[in-house]
């Protein structure tokens, strides 16, 4: 049934307007539309011998006679261009009749559904120098695309004459926007041609990144020991002593595809961090992180592994006493840690020497070696305590000094003797204990020398 569209009474009828949409073409964003003039009849008496119907603009006889007796029809069948978006609103029709006994105009305005215009267009994210999927849909097969990017200022053409989906490779000029950050926005516009005659275009979006794993700035480095006190133990400047050994790394590192590098990291396993080359003094392990991070924010990072002498630092507790109060003999005990294994190309080896003077002179006697019990990493003086000798006259008071050193440590333990006394004494009037006394009375413990007077 016709979509009416406007009417006017006349004289014993009235004329109306309608139209029918007979086609749409996606490719020439045109509808195809037939309209009408109905002489609607309301008094069969009138005769139609003469007169004109007009309708879209067009003038022709009034047509056959429809067989029902009670309207006459003309029709125009017209082509309507859309506009560039596929729209077409608002169109404005009228017809007019004219004949020897009616005559009149009708008008109105129709809206026509819209015609799929531009092509859509998505592009999937990618790496530079890497592939993007960009797909296309389009409205007929007969649509052909030109695709253009934008990027960061650069511009260009992905493709041209594509149909539905193509493959882009991202150039590596790219890389050049990319210097400070590692990712930004690319557009893509996809313009729709029907044949030669474009029909409007489209834009997507999708983000291109600097691929991390691609662009890893390359690092090198070399380490070495500087101590020399401790490569002539190990004999190797790339073998370390723990606590002695000066490391100092020398690295490189180079950034990708116009970054520059920004910071670097040399971390020792024991905490110890450069933030360029340099020397770690006293490292504490042979194991080493060397890392750099470039401008776009990519980092890297190497391992380099040093065999490490785990030495042990040389310790020493000594106690010098009287063996007796009263009498001229004093004796040492001592024990302590020490590294009892080779460094490499100089076993180590423990020294130990002691010497004494009276306490109020300042002339210090030679020193005399003793030799020590070693077992395993530790060493004492055996299951009974070192006479030292029994010229320490017990009212005089003695420094004794004990030295132990290895090829790395030299450490000192100093102690005075005091003047040898009785545990007792007495006199006339009085007897004194001179050693720390505990009496009991009852639940009290009274301790301290006690001096007991003659009553």
């Amino acid at each position: 049934m016709a979509n009416s569209i406007g009417r006017v009474y006349l004289n014993g009828c009235n004329y109306e307007i309608a139209y029918d949409l007979l086609s749409q073409s996606i490719a020439n964003n045109t509808s195809t539309v037939r309209f009408y003039g109905i002489l609607h009849v309301t008094n069969n008496y009138i005769a139609w011998s003469s007169g004109s119907a007009r309708v879209w603009g067009q003038t022709n006889g009034l047509g056959t006679r429809y067989n029902k007796g009670d309207h006459w029809v003309v029709q125009q069948d017209v082509t309507i261009s859309h506009n560039a978006d596929g729209t077409k609103t608002g169109v404005y029709v009228d017809g007019s009749l004219n004949t020897t006994f009616v005559s009149g105009t009708a008008s109105g305005y129709i809206n026509l559904p819209t015609i799929p215009r531009a092509s859509s267009i998505t592009a999937t994210d990618a790496y530079v120098e890497a592939a993007t999927s960009i797909n296309i849909s389009r409205a007929t097969s007969s649509f052909k695309h030109k695709i253009t990017y934008s990027f960061e200022g650069l511009t260009g053409t992905v493709a041209e004459n594509v149909d539905t989906n193509c493959g882009w490779t991202i150039p590596s000029s790219f890389y050049d926007k990319l210097i400070t950050k590692s990712s930004a926005t690319c557009t893509l516009t996809c313009q729709t041609f029907n044949g030669s005659n474009s029909i409007g275009s489209k834009t997507t979006t999708f983000k291109v990144s600097v691929d991390a794993e691609k662009n890893k700035p390359t690092i090198t480095a070399t380490i070495v020991d500087t101590n020399t006190t401790v490569t002539n133990l190990t004999g190797s400047n790339t073998k370390l002593i723990k606590y002695y050994s000066n490391a100092k790394v020398t690295m490189t590192a180079t950034a990708k595809n116009k970054a520059t590098i920004k910071s670097k990291k040399i971390t020792c396993g024991d905490g110890k961090i450069l933030t360029d080359n340099g020397t770690i003094n006293k490292v504490e392990s042979g194991k080493f992180t060397i890392s750099a991070t470039d401008s776009r924010g990519v980092s890297n990072s190497i391992e380099k592994t040093l065999t490490i002498v785990d030495y042990i630092k040389l310790s020493l507790n000594a106690n010098f006493y009287r063996s007796q109060p009263t009498n001229n003999e004093v004796v040492l005990e001592y024990n302590g840690n020490f590294f009892n294994k080779t460094f490499g190309s100089v076993t180590n080896t423990l020294n130990l020497k002691y010497r004494y003077k009276e306490h109020s002179s300042s002339t210090w006697s030679s020193y005399t070696t003793i030799t020590p019990t070693k077992i395993n990493d530790t060493y004492n003086n055996g299951t009974t305590a070192k006479s030292l000798g029994t010229v320490f006259d017990y009212r005089k008071e003695y420094d004794f000094e004990l030295v132990a050193s290895d090829k790395l440590m030299t450490i000192t333990s100093k102690k005075t003797v005091s003047v040898g006394e009785p545990v007792f004494d007495w006199g006339k009037e009085d007897f004194q204990f001179n050693v720390p006394v505990f009496l009991e009375s009852g639940n009290q413990i009274l301790d301290y020398d006690i001096v007991d007077e003659w009553s």
